[in-house]
C-alpha cells in the first residue's frame, strides 16, 4: 500500500442508495474503473442479454423487516468448495453498504476490465484476506465509501449519521447499566407492563424494508453467485461449456448466461411470489460502454474508409473522384 494512502481504522457510516442502472454507472465510475456502465434487464431470455453480453448481474429484490435477507441454503451448499478459493468474494458486513460489496465482488472477478488505480491496489491488499476481513476492509475504506456517499440523497445521509449515533448512544447506555450495581428488586406493576408493550410497538414501527444484492460472474470456467450473507463463499451455480474469447471480444463470458438462466428465474420466481404479485426486484447487468464501443467502430469505419480511397488513388491515379 502506498505510504500516503489514508487508513480509516473506526470508519463511518454509509447511506443507502437508489438501486437504478445510471446510479450504479456512476458509482462503478467514481470507484475508478473505466470503459463500463450498468444496464437494467427486463428479461434474461437470449434476445434480451446476448447482444450485452455482459461481464455480471447484480439482482436487486426487497427483504421484509421481520425476514432474513439471507435465502436458504441445503446443508451440501454449506461445504467449502474447493475450486471458490480463486475467486474474489467479501462478506457483508454492513448492510448499508450492501451496494458497493456486490458491485465488488462482480468487479473484483472479471477479466479485461480497467480497474483503475484504487481498485487495483484495493484487489492487491484483500488478495490473501478472509471474505470477514475483505468485507470488513469494504466497510473502512474511505475510499469506497465517499464514492457510495457521494450519491446518497441528504435525507438517508442524514439517516445513516442519525442511526450511527443513536446505536452508539444505546451502547454507552447499556455498558453504563452493566457496570453499574443491580438494583433492588421491586414488585411488578401494571405500568411496567405497559411500558415493555408501549417498546415492542415501538421497535415494530420502526423496523425497516431492506433491498439485498446478490451478484452473478463467470470466472474460472464457471458461473458463481455471490451473496454477501452466505457465510461459506461463492455458490458455484454451473459450468461453462466453453470458456473461450467470443465473437465479440468477451473474454471467458461466451454461453454464460445460458449457465445463469435458470437460477435467475428460480430468484425472480421467489421474489414474486413474496410480493404478491408486485415486482419489487430489478435486475442490473455489467457491460461495455455503449459509447466507447459506437467510438471504436467508428474509428474503425474511418480507417476502413482511408484505405479504401488509397487502393482507389492507385487504381486511378488521374482522380477517382469525379467518376
Amino acid at each position: 500500500m502506498q505510504p500516503d494512502s489514508q487508513h480509516d481504522l473506526v470508519g463511518g457510516p454509509f447511506a443507502v442508495i437508489e438501486s437504478d442502472p445510471g446510479v450504479f454507472t456512476t458509482l462503478v465510475r467514481r470507484l475508478g474503473v473505466a470503459g463500463l456502465e450498468v444496464t437494467e434487464l427486463y428479461s434474461v431470455e437470449a434476445f434480451a442479454t446476448d447482444h450485452l453480453n455482459p461481464y455480471g448481474l447484480i439482482f436487486c429484490y426487497l427483504c421484509e423487516a421481520d425476514a432474513s435477507a439471507k435465502p436458504e441454503f441445503s446443508a451440501e451448499d454449506d461445504l467449502d468448495d474447493p475450486d471458490a478459493h480463486s475467486i474474489w468474494f467479501a462478506n457483508q458486513l454492513s448492510d448499508d453498504a450492501c451496494a458497493s460489496q456486490a458491485i465488488l465482488n462482480v468487479l473484483l472477478n472479471c477479466r479485461g476490465v480497467d480497474l483503475g488505480p484504487e481498485l487495483k491496489e484495493f484487489a492487491a491488499d484483500t488478495e490473501k484476506m478472509s471474505p470477514v476481513m475483505r468485507g470488513l476492509a469494504i466497510s473502512n475504506s474511505s475510499h469506497i465509501r465517499e464514492a457510495q456517499n457521494s450519491l446518497a440523497r441528504p435525507a438517508d445521509l442524514r439517516g445513516a449519521y442519525h442511526s450511527l449515533a443513536t446505536t452508539a448512544l444505546e451502547s454507552a447506555k447499556a455498558k453504563a447499566k452493566a457496570d453499574s450495581s443491580p438494583p433492588s428488586k421491586r414488585r411488578k406493576t401494571s405500568t411496567a407492563w405497559s411500558s415493555r408493550r408501549k417498546s415492542a410497538r415501538s421497535a415494530n414501527a420502526e423496523r425497516v424494508d431492506s433491498y439485498h444484492y446478490i451478484g452473478y460472474v463467470p470466472a474460472c470456467g464457471r458461473v458463481w453467485e455471490l451473496d454477501g450473507l452466505r457465510s461459506s463463499g461463492p455458490l458455484d451455480v454451473g459450468t461453462i461449456e466453453s470458456d473461450q474469447p467470443d465473437a465479440t471480444g468477451g473474454e471467458g463470458r461466451a454461453g454464460w448466461m445460458d449457465v445463469v438462466r435458470p437460477a435467475l428465474q428460480r430468484r425472480m420466481h421467489g421474489a414474486d411470489t413474496s410480493s404478491a404479485g408486485h415486482i419489487q426486484y430489478n435486475l442490473l447487468a455489467i457491460v461495455d460502454d455503449p459509447y466507447l464501443r459506437a467510438s471504436d467502430e467508428l474509428e474503425m469505419l474511418k480507417r476502413e474508409r482511408a484505405a479504401l480511397e488509397r487502393r482507389l488513388a492507385e487504381l486511378h491515379p488521374e482522380g477517382w473522384e469525379d467518376k
